[in-house]
């Protein structure tokens, strides 16, 4: 296929919302070089596509539009990644066809799902300084088990939360360890979600302020989250703001 139409096919992009002239120049430059593209064709077959644009067509696509959108709707979509995440605010002006005007700048701040990995290694350390499982290698195997099971399951309503990371061998009770299981009760899981709520928060009160957002779309990996969803619906449901979700599992919207 790329041998045959290689040199006539447009090459798109999706960056993230915050990457502008500057950036695309230097993709435009590793094209060159890479041969995918030449100094001539460059201008008409490079495109740029922001992610927070590629996550309104993949959420209109896997949403019943027809329950939210109308002309004039204003609607913000956040996607909530590994690192980042990226919100855009949209008004819809025509649904057939579909033309949707973006009314403000996008955001995009560093609160992803890495950085509840991140917050999760501290309070570990903290919960097993002076247990012979608090080395640096352990911690890191109960935080892989932690991102793989427990997070993607933690809602808020958990008491205990169970990690698997050794033998019926491992024990120590003093540091909730039984069996190669550690439990952490839903206050010290939920202590690792403030810093980064309290970002993807602010973020929406700052792209929302001064209009009237009715939904607010949710994609990305992270955007899975059962208690990131919960707390933005209880958040969000506040000021009358209605959070929709995709209906196919997305990992990256803009993937």
């Amino acid at each position: 296929m790329w041998n045959r139409f290689g040199d006539q096919m447009p090459i798109i992009f999706c960056t993230p919302n915050g990457w502008d002239i500057c950036q695309h120049a230097v993709l435009t430059q590793a094209s060159i070089r890479a041969g995918i593209v030449t100094e001539g064709d460059a201008d008409d077959r490079l495109w740029f596509l922001t992610e927070g644009e590629a996550s309104v067509h993949y959420s209109l696509a896997h949403t019943k539009t027809a329950s939210w959108l109308n002309q004039g709707t204003i609607f913000a979509v956040m996607d909530v990644g590994g690192s980042t995440v990226d919100s855009t605010l949209y008004r819809c002006q025509s649904r057939s066809p579909l033309i949707l005007e973006e009314v403000c700048a996008s955001a995009c701040v560093q609160a992803g799902g890495i950085f509840i990995d991140q917050s999760i290694r501290e309070i570990l350390e903290r919960k097993l300084s002076g247990s012979e499982y608090g080395d640096f290698d352990t911690i890191s195997l109960m935080i892989r088990q932690f991102e793989q099971k427990t997070k993607r399951a933690f809602d808020g309503s958990q008491t205990a939360n169970v990690i698997q990371f050794g033998t019926k061998k491992d024990n120590d009770k003093k540091h909730d360890i039984v069996k190669g299981k550690l439990t952490l009760s839903g206050e010290e899981v939920e202590e690792a979600y403030l810093v980064v709520m309290f970002s993807i928060v602010d973020s929406c009160n700052t792209l929302m302020a001064n209009h009237m957002v009715k939904y607010l779309i949710l994609v990305g990996g992270f955007g899975e989250s059962p208690y990131l969803r919960e707390q933005l619906k209880k958040i969000l449901g506040e000021r009358g703001v209605e959070v929709v979700t995709v209906e196919e599992p997305s990992k990256k919207a803009a993937a």
